[in-house]
């Protein structure tokens, strides 16, 4: 069974598979805080609790590395670290910008994905991935960059993340295919995250991809 979670955006998620998948979110509205640190370990416990399973069950433990918030990726990663530790489990890190273009991909058969995730400072991580086998293959690095100076993706391509619910306006989509601003595929899924985590590392192998350095240390510049 694998128990898994995603912090990268102000969501947090959390799924258990083991066969089936079952993931239960907190996705802030308006105003209200992301919560990770509060909400994180305790929806875990309540979905182990709804599943009829326990801690001891849990064979795996996978993390959503993003990139993502800084705050919510270090309480993420942090907590699947302390929780494979804890049970004596490897821990398996994917990132959160494949998980989204997994789902895209598999939901809509578009050629490739541009996974956005909003980067806070006027800027996305972007990403893009194409489906090989079943498996998703990255085809660039995930970089940092304004809406606006990102490349046009194709209409075979399918945009997604909550990077293009906030910035649409000012993204040189073109023909692109991209999914309602309600889609459920502008959000991470954990259920994807834990689907992709085939095998797992030492907690303390994993880590968070910041991909730039965390806002506090670019104010104090």
């Amino acid at each position: 069974m694998i128990l898994a979670f995603d912090t990268s955006t102000p969501s947090t998620a959390v799924a258990l598979l083991s066969g089936s998948s079952r993931e239960l979110r907190h996705d802030p509205s308006g105003d209200e805080r992301p919560g990770h640190a509060t909400r994180l370990l305790p929806m875990a416990a309540q979905l182990l609790d709804e599943c009829s399973t326990d801690w001891d069950e849990v064979d795996l433990v996978a993390v959503g590395t993003g990139p993502g918030g800084f705050t919510g990726l270090r309480v993420g990663v942090a907590s699947a670290r302390g929780v494979a530790q804890s049970l004596g489990v490897m821990l398996a890190g994917r990132s959160s910008l494949a998980a989204l273009a997994r789902a895209a991909l598999e939901e809509t058969g578009a050629e490739d994905a541009l996974a956005l995730i909003d980067a806070r400072r006027g800027e996305v991580f972007a990403q893009r991935f194409s489906l090989r086998d079943g498996s998703v293959e990255p085809i660039d690095e995930p970089v940092a960059l304004e809406p606006a100076a990102l490349r046009r993706p194709g209409p075979e391509t399918v945009v997604v993340g909550d990077g293009v619910v906030r910035y649409r306006s000012e993204l040189p989509l073109g023909d692109a295919l991209v999914p309602a601003t309600g889609s459920p595929l502008h959000r991470v899924s954990a259920c994807q995250i834990a689907a992709m985590a085939t095998y797992g590392v030492l907690p303390a192998q994993v880590s968070p991809t910041y991909v730039r350095e965390p806002d506090a240390q670019a104010a104090s510049r």
